[in-house]
């Protein structure tokens, strides 16, 4: 069975284009970041933000990424997924929880997690997509997904499409969803 980080790179596959404008809202260890790249970023067009509250977490990825060709296409942001930069991408990625690896004390919260969300899907050009992990694992990550089961019938009556992906028998297994925007804009208005 398919993990859900094989999942959500497959499907950031069929969805991001070359030349788009993509986000890693919580880039950790540069995974996410080096995939997003990979497919995103062509000689001319395209770019790559990539964001985290954590230095380590920047650092790791400009390790990962510095060899990149188009390395000169990524910008680095290293503050809260909250202050999202100024741009109208096609998709923004969170992978929630802590820096595999780091201090597992220092995760994601549910205030700065849902106001990037909201201010996330006003951004995102139509027919964008937000890919977003849960990890329920731990508590925070619980709190942010039963958070989310409140938030979603707001932004769903709002047009916009929920798909996840979950093991059934594991109620603490990461659970991936991925909301797109419609192609109609004024749809959104009331999210």
């Amino acid at each position: 069975m398919a993990s859900h980080l094989d999942v959500t790179h497959f499907i950031l596959s069929k969805h991001v284009r070359k030349g788009d404008t993509v986000i890693d809202a919580t880039c950790g260890n540069g995974n996410d970041a080096q995939h997003l790249a990979n497919l995103a970023l062509t000689h001319d067009t395209g770019n790559l933000h990539c964001i985290d509250i954590q230095l380590d977490a920047i650092n790791s990825t400009k390790k990962r990424l510095h060899v990149h060709p188009q390395s000169s296409r990524i910008v680095y942001h290293h503050g809260s997924h909250d202050n999202l930069p100024s741009c109208s991408p096609s998709t923004i990625v969170y992978n929630l929880g802590y820096l595999p690896g780091g201090d597992k004390s220092l995760t994601t919260m549910v205030e700065s997690t849902f106001s990037s969300f909201e201010k996330a899907l006003e951004m995102l050009r139509p027919g964008g997509a937000l890919f977003i992990t849960f990890y329920p694992g731990h508590p925070e990550g619980i709190k942010e997904l039963e958070y989310a089961e409140h938030w979603h019938p707001k932004i769903e009556s709002a047009g916009f499409k929920i798909f996840l992906y979950k093991h059934l028998s594991d109620r603490f297994s990461p659970q991936l969803w991925i909301i797109k925007k419609p192609f109609q804009k004024n749809r959104t208005a009331n999210i």
